[in-house]
């Protein structure tokens, strides 16, 4: 699930808060942003350079807010039952070194 904000510190109370897993975006943190981040305890700060990030997605059939149907979803992916498991699957410490 992606969530916009209208503004950056909206996202990172958001952060703070638990309700998402990472901020990225444009604009970009402010260094007095970042900053505050690097001192909590559970939050990572990655200085990387540019502004993009990598994920693997699962498209189960999405919606735009007002219902019509987007994208090339598979069937089977409807099942959280199936998602789960193709998140199990992954072996995120290789990826990450």
């Amino acid at each position: 699930v992606f969530r916009y904000y209208k503004d950056q510190d909206a996202a990172v109370a958001a952060l703070r808060k638990g309700e998402v897993s990472f901020v990225a975006g444009s604009p970009s943190l402010t260094p007095a942003q970042s900053a505050s981040l690097e001192s909590a305890p559970d939050i990572k700060v990655n200085d990387a350079p540019g502004r993009r990030f990598f994920a693997l997605a699962v498209n189960p059939g999405a919606r735009t807010k007002d219902g019509k149907k987007f994208g090339d979803g598979h069937p089977a992916l409807l099942d959280q039952k199936v998602r789960h498991a193709l998140f199990m699957a992954v072996d995120r410490r290789t990826i990450i070194d």
